[in-house]
């Protein structure tokens, strides 16, 4: 009996780990410029990794929230 193959999407994107997250990879359309994204590297190199995005709320510097959260958690893994 032959095998079907698996059929994968074009689109089909792998998160990125967003603790190693380079500037380029931390930009996200209309929610994370490259301003953003530098605040959040200046963070993560002062406060290290993060184990829930829900630190990023409380990072008041970073003015973070909800709408924010929700596209990284699209977008990114914490390893």
């Amino acid at each position: 009996m032959a095998l079907k193959p698996v059929k994968t999407s074009i689109n089909q994107k792998e998160k990125i780990n967003f603790n190693i997250a380079t500037l380029e990879q931390l930009k996200i359309p209309r929610l994370i410029g490259e301003k953003r994204a530098l605040a959040i590297l200046a963070w993560r190199e002062k406060n290290g990794n993060i184990a829930s995005f829900d630190e990023l709320l409380k990072a008041k510097d970073l003015n973070i929230g909800v709408k924010i959260i929700s596209a990284l958690q699209e977008k990114f893994i914490l390893n």
